[in-house]
């Protein structure tokens, strides 16, 4: 029975709706008129507010709970190559090369800011580990990088993007520089 402020609306529904409707509010427990208004409110209602500082407090108590009834999962290395397929490159590189390599190649101490330079060349190092990896292990791609090679005049590819090589003076193009002779 509406309300005395209720108004009757009348609307025409297409069938699979209106059977719909019927079936949703068998399971729920009420009649297709409850169950329409409540959806209507809903659809044109405005959002409450929520209360942040209760939100917070009750996700807190529910991880405290969880906290004791959560066991350690063993990770298997298929689960870690698995994993690694969705990784963006720089961040697979850093975990493949380690945070000594990786601030040997970017120049730049591993807590610190990446410059854009150092960003640089964090995007060449993923890309060049990105090739090798297809064709070395893991292993064989972390020496790779610190061993001398005939094509770079005897050095290893640390002494060039680190701080152990030669500044160049125009930054644009510095990777394709020292890539060039690698690939030849």
């Amino acid at each position: 029975m509406p309300d005395s402020d209720a108004v009757i609306l009348p609307v025409p529904l297409e069938r699979p709706l209106y059977e719909a409707l019927f079936q949703l509010s068998a399971m729920m427990g009420r009649s297709a008129e409850e169950l329409a208004s409540e959806a209507i409110a809903a659809a044109i209602t405005l959002p409450t507010q929520l209360d942040l500082e209760a939100l917070g407090t009750a996700m807190l108590a529910d991880l405290q709970v969880l906290q004791g009834t959560l066991e350690p999962v063993h990770i298997t290395e298929e689960d870690v190559a698995a994993m690694k397929r969705f990784l963006l490159p720089t961040d697979a590189a850093q975990l493949m090369l380690g945070a000594e390599l990786i601030s040997r190649l970017t120049d730049q101490a591993p807590d610190a800011t990446p410059t854009k330079e150092a960003s640089a060349r964090l995007t060449a190092v993923a890309t060049v580990c990105t090739l090798l990896n297809n064709a070395l292990s893991e292993d064989e791609v972390r020496r790779w990088w610190t061993q001398p090679r005939y094509k770079l005049q005897g050095k290893a590819p640390t002494a060039f993007l680190g701080g152990g090589g030669r500044r160049r003076t125009s930054r644009s193009g510095w990777w394709r520089t020292w890539l060039r002779p690698m690939w030849r």
